[in-house]
């Protein structure tokens, strides 16, 4: 009696464990057609700087250099651009990406604006990306890069703030999130 309780726990602790194994462990969707031609492809790597973004991570701005200030300042007139690659190649669905951006640290002249593979997009819309039937996103068509531009602009009125602001220098931070799902 007491080897088959041990039995019984035994078993029903290796189901346990493999159900946990099972639900945890990729980062893999699929989705069965609705036509039954069989289980599509999903897979979505988000990187910047060729480290991969499955967490929260700081992204670096690079400053663009400019003639009239000095390497490594921002002043009136400075761009800083950040880059993140949504790489979903070999995924055989339409995709859909949404960014946003929690602007709370960005104030007046600062201006933070988007790119998706150098098209216009504005944070906070989903973009989406169609493909043909029986196509998959390839090293061509499945790369999109996000480009964050932030922009010091010179209003030429009110030189005071724009030194104050040099003066006080600092760090902003930019909490930036990303959401790419199957756009079915």
């Amino acid at each position: 009696m007491l080897k088959s309780k041990a039995k019984l726990i035994a078993l029903a602790f290796v189901i346990f464990a493999i159900s946990f194994i099972a639900l945890n462990s990729t980062n893999y969707a699929a989705y069965l057609k609705s036509n039954n031609e069989g289980i599509t492809n999903w897979k979505v790597a988000i990187t910047s700087d060729a480290k991969d973004l499955k967490d929260t991570r700081k992204i670096k701005f690079e400053l663009e250099d400019n003639p009239n200030i000095a390497k490594g300042k921002i002043a009136p007139v400075s761009k800083a651009k950040a880059k993140i690659e949504i790489d979903c190649k070999n995924t055989n669905v339409p995709i859909e990406i949404l960014a946003t951006a929690d602007e709370t640290e960005i104030t007046n002249p600062l201006k933070l604006s988007a790119k998706i593979d150098d098209e216009e997009y504005i944070l906070g819309t989903s973009k989406i990306f169609e493909l043909e039937d029986g196509k998959i996103f390839t090293d061509e068509n499945g790369k999109k890069t996000l480009t964050l531009e932030l922009a010091w602009d010179y209003n030429g009125g009110n030189d005071n703030l724009d030194t104050t602001l040099g003066i006080i220098g600092g760090k902003i931070s930019i909490p930036v999130t990303i959401n790419v799902k199957q756009h079915i």
